[in-house]
């Protein structure tokens, strides 16, 4: 059944101008309130990036720190000459710090839990980690202790950085 028709006294044309004006008021309005705050934030942003900077030199600065910026601009000055000199050795080096190591320490990490008793099902049944728990915590495990990290990574199958989830 088609809906019934609209009477003469409703004038669509009035009400579309109004609903317009009612738009612009709105996003003037809004678009004030985010020019307010874009304004307010970004004051803020670069007064503390201020500060920081002037932080960062009143410290690089300070007399007592010369030996140490002395020896630092010349060992990155050295391990920059070291790099273009020797590209493979600092490949290598690169590799083994920042993909060999962390995986050697994940799963060495893993088997340490696996070998404590924290299991994906959760903590092993007569393992060292079942009696510590029931002589130290009981049945009240605080939030974030060691062990509770403990077992969650042991419940997620990793070692001490495992992003895996089951």
């Amino acid at each position: 059944m088609p809906p019934p028709p609209i009477d003469g006294d409703i004038d669509l044309p009035v009400i579309r101008d109004k609903l317009l004006e009612l738009l612009r008021l709105l996003w003037a309005f809004f678009s004030n309130i985010f020019i307010q705050l874009w304004s307010t934030i970004s004051t803020a942003c670069i007064v503390l990036w201020s500060y920081m900077v002037q932080g960062f030199e009143a410290v690089w600065t300070w007399p007592p720190l010369e030996a140490f910026r002395t020896e630092l601009v010349a060992a990155v000055i050295a391990l920059w000459d070291y790099v273009l000199a020797h590209p493979v050795t600092a490949g290598t080096i690169f590799v083994l710090a920042y993909i060999v190591v962390p995986c050697v320490y994940n799963t060495l990490s893993m088997f340490l839990l696996h070998g404590l008793g924290f299991r994906r099902q959760g903590v092993l049944r007569d393992s060292y980690a079942a009696n510590y728990q029931s002589t130290s915590y009981g049945g009240n495990m605080p939030r974030g202790s060691t062990f509770a990290r403990w077992q969650s990574q042991g419940a997620k199958g990793g070692g001490a950085s495992s992003s895996r989830r089951n």
